[in-house]
């Protein structure tokens, strides 16, 4: 099967959870980053097809809202729930059905790019300082954690299409997982996006808070029961304040 846009996006409406983690059209977006950089690291093609996304946001700014919020924020605003959220972006792609020409390889709608230098893995820019001090900027305004679950997932998926298993950044993802259960049983079988999101009481700076201090601590190699740098930060602190406080007494 030729893998298009269309493909891709019939698998996510057949099974949201698999692919996106949750409903939230806003983590399509996510999705299909990671799945573009895990093609562009191994030097493969851009996926197209006969509506790429990129084609999608100019019919739906030109035929349905010309705002800055954008077609998920759009499609939540018309909802009541995330699964109809969902559903809506998918009847506005049925909308667009239009065929947009575009730059292909002959005739089978994959548009090419060239690979930049420099190639990184979806670790790479999850562990840089990129998304740590400008979330906004690539996760947008909501569900920072499952944004970046998302995104992971989309990359490991994409190396799989392409018959790359237990690469180092699909064992990275499923060995976070799993240490993590082991950590939170209440999580259990519940994707480390929800997880976060849950343990940050949804604040989005709690939520990428507690998702990088339990990821550094995981990859310092800690125990599942470790304490997080910040815990540990508070308790020393609380330590030594009853300290200074017998000092004085």
């Amino acid at each position: 099967m030729e893998l298009t846009y269309e493909t891709l996006l019939e698998r996510i409406g057949n099974d949201p959870m698999k692919h996106l983690g949750g409903h939230s059209p806003r983590l399509i977006y996510m999705y299909f980053t990671g799945y573009h950089q895990a093609r562009n690291l191994h030097s493969l093609p851009e996926i197209g097809g006969r509506l790429t996304m990129g084609d999608f946001n100019q019919w739906f700014i030109k035929n349905a809202w010309a705002g800055p919020q954008g077609w998920p924020s759009y499609c939540e605003m018309l909802t009541e729930t995330e699964e109809e959220a969902l559903r809506l972006f998918f009847e506005f792609r049925k909308l667009a059905t239009k065929p947009v020409a575009s730059a292909a390889d002959d005739e089978t709608g994959i548009v090419t790019r060239a690979t930049p230098e420099g190639k990184l893995s979806m670790f790479g820019p999850i562990t840089s300082d990129a998304i740590r001090k400008r979330p906004a900027m690539y996760l947008g305004n909501s569900n920072w954690a499952s944004g970046i679950w998302s995104m992971w997932n989309g990359y490991v998926i994409a190396e799989q299409d392409i018959g790359i298993v237990d690469s180092p950044d699909a064992v990275q993802f499923k060995e976070f997982q799993e240490w993590l259960w082991k950590r939170y049983p209440l999580g259990e079988k519940t994707h480390w996006g929800k997880l976060f999101q849950f343990l940050g009481m949804d604040f989005n700076a709690d939520v990428l808070e507690q998702f990088y201090d339990h990821f550094d601590l995981f990859l310092e190699g800690s125990t599942a029961d470790a304490n997080t740098k910040r815990f540990q930060e508070f308790l020393d602190g609380a330590v030594a304040a009853v300290l200074e406080d017998q000092i004085h007494k």
